[in-house]
């Protein structure tokens, strides 16, 4: 398990959430789907001040997010 922080821009402050390193994105956006009520393949995406463009298929591990990593939402 880690924690990785979930901030929207315009809607602080960030959440930090516990999740699996081995949940693929696609099961993760749909925790941004229904925390956000955002369609998280339209939204603009940032890990820390990073562009982010994520693949379905990957684990968060594969895509490079690590404990206590930040998600921006845009």
């Amino acid at each position: 398990m880690i924690f990785v922080y979930l901030f929207e821009h315009g809607n602080p402050p960030a959440l930090c959430l516990p999740v699996d390193p081995a949940a693929t994105w696609a099961e993760f956006k749909e925790v941004i789907r229904q925390m956000y009520k955002r369609d998280p393949d339209a939204a603009q995406l940032t890990y820390f001040d990073d562009p982010f463009t994520p693949d379905d298929s990957k684990t968060l591990t594969e895509l490079g997010i690590a404990h206590k990593g930040l998600l921006k939402i845009k």
